[in-house]
């Protein structure tokens, strides 16, 4: 038992000691000391009292009887059991006395146990944060290149579908490529500063207009109109439009107005695509913005509508008929 415990106190005092700290050094040695001396006479004591119970079990003779001792009467009606409970009980407060110098060592030099399981609490929770923080990043960028890759075939397929050769294909498709990637350089940096959808559907707005005027750059007036209506979205839009001139006997200037309501709705369409494909807003947010889409398009509905005619459109569905589209530039 002493082993063990002489043991247990070196680790004490020689974890709570510096190299460096000659003072913290003597305080231990001085008080490993005491505890030492404290043992040996513990276990003087527990070595005495083995002998007396070893010597209260043998039976004296009537002739060689000693004259009793009190203290080994009384040392003689100690079980074994107690004597091992004693023993367990001076070892637990040796153990006790050194666990607490431990502490104390260690709380001095490095803070106690709350404050090394806050920092560490700290560290591990500010690295989860850091690793889930990279890790949507990435899942974003390869998001957005997924996204790229798809508009740029479908710009192709679309500047086929015009006619254009090689050459224009290919100067729409760089076009269409590099709108992109400057687009998600600046949505990016306004996502980073908490900009709201409006401000980001705007800068949408804004570089889908300018590549547009590069599309009427590269192309005829035919050819422009055979590129869009080889987007689905937008033919969806055009039977959307011819069904209301037949249902609403929309005449005049009438057509053209729907029309134009119609087209810009699409446009709005395309660029809150943009904002959710690329994961710059939230899905949760993507029924508020087709909600204010579709109320924008009902405002200039009741502007071109008669009395009757808007009741006629409400009947039909009204903007709510057409639903949340992959539109495309």
């Amino acid at each position: 038992m002493r082993h063990v415990i002489s043991a247990i106190i070196v680790a004490a005092v020689f974890t709570g000691c510096s190299a460096n700290d000659e003072n913290v050094s003597a305080d231990s040695s001085a008080q490993f000391d005491a505890v030492n001396a404290r043992m040996q006479t513990l276990e003087q004591e527990l070595a005495t009292l083995r002998q007396a119970l070893a010597d209260a079990k043998r039976t004296p003779t009537a002739s060689d009887a000693p004259t009793p001792d009190t203290n080994r009467v009384a040392l003689a009606n100690v079980s074994d059991t107690t004597a091992a409970d004693l023993a367990e009980q001076v070892n637990a407060l040796v153990l006790a006395k050194v666990e607490s110098i431990v502490d104390q060592r260690i709380a001095k030099q490095v803070g106690t146990a709350d404050d090394i399981e806050a920092i560490f609490s700290e560290v591990v929770v500010e690295e989860i944060e850091a690793r889930e923080e990279a890790e949507r990043r990435d899942r974003e960028l390869r998001q957005r290149e997924r996204v790229l890759q798809s508009e740029t075939r479908e710009v192709a397929r679309r500047a086929k579908s015009a006619g254009l050769d090689d050459e224009r294909k290919d100067a729409v498709v760089a076009a269409r490529s590099e709108m992109r990637k400057e687009l998600d350089v600046e949505l990016s940096q306004l996502k980073q500063n908490g900009a709201s959808v409006e401000d980001m559907m705007a800068v949408a707005a804004k570089s889908r207009e300018a590549y547009e005027d590069t599309l009427v750059e590269l192309m005829s007036d035919e050819e422009l109109e055979a590129y869009y209506e080889a987007d689905r979205y937008s033919r969806h839009t055009n039977r959307r439009v011819e069904s209301l001139v037949e249902s609403l006997a929309l005449e005049g200037e009438q057509v053209q107005l729907v029309a134009d309501a119609y087209t810009a709705r699409r446009m709005s369409m395309t660029d809150g695509h943009v904002l959710m494909s690329g994961g710059y807003i939230e899905h949760s947010t993507v029924r508020e913005g087709f909600e204010t889409i579709n109320s924008t398009l009902s405002t200039r509905m009741k502007e071109v509508l008669s009395a009757e005619q808007l009741t006629a459109y409400e009947d039909g569905g009204g903007a709510s008929s057409m639903r949340w589209g992959r539109g495309r530039r």
